[in-house]
């Protein structure tokens, strides 16, 4: 009987060790993620694309390079124009706490621009540092497929 509840008691201490506990599309955690986001549409607002470098995670440079990135980005604001206006359509917040903990948020803006709109989705995670950054951007666009 003492060794059942020995064990019963070193399988609790064990299984709170594993406890995770999970938010999803919190206010707060919307609000968090955004300000990356005003921060990367204000820089290009300012015409100051270089500073977004700073936004994107590393393992978004390691699939596509820094130059090549201020590339896509120079011609995205040429064939489409500036942006004029941008909406939130769509925002999803996963936080998880604990011994798994990640916390990812993705972001879907319709964005107005002076040429042509568009759709840009981004993801975000936070990473170790607690700092959160894009880990993946996409631009959708019949401009971007125009001559």
């Amino acid at each position: 009987m003492k060794r059942l509840l020995i064990l019963a008691i070193l399988s609790l201490s064990f299984s709170c060790n594993n406890l995770n506990v999970q938010r999803k599309n919190t206010e707060r955690d919307k609000v968090e993620g955004e300000k990356v986001l005003n921060t990367y549409f204000d820089n290009l607002a300012s015409n100051k694309r270089e500073d977004n470098l700073k936004l994107f995670s590393e393992v978004f440079f390691e699939k596509t390079p820094k130059d090549t990135f201020l590339k896509q980005d120079s011609i995205v604001g040429l064939k489409l124009g500036k942006i004029i206006e941008r909406n939130l359509l769509k925002w999803e917040t996963n936080i998880i706490e604990g011994r798994r903990a990640i916390s990812e948020y993705v972001f879907i803006y319709d964005v107005k621009r002076e040429k042509y709109n568009t759709k840009e989705t981004f993801y975000l995670i936070k990473e170790p540092t607690d700092s959160i950054r894009i880990h993946t951007y996409q631009v959708e666009s019949e401009g971007l497929l125009a001559e």
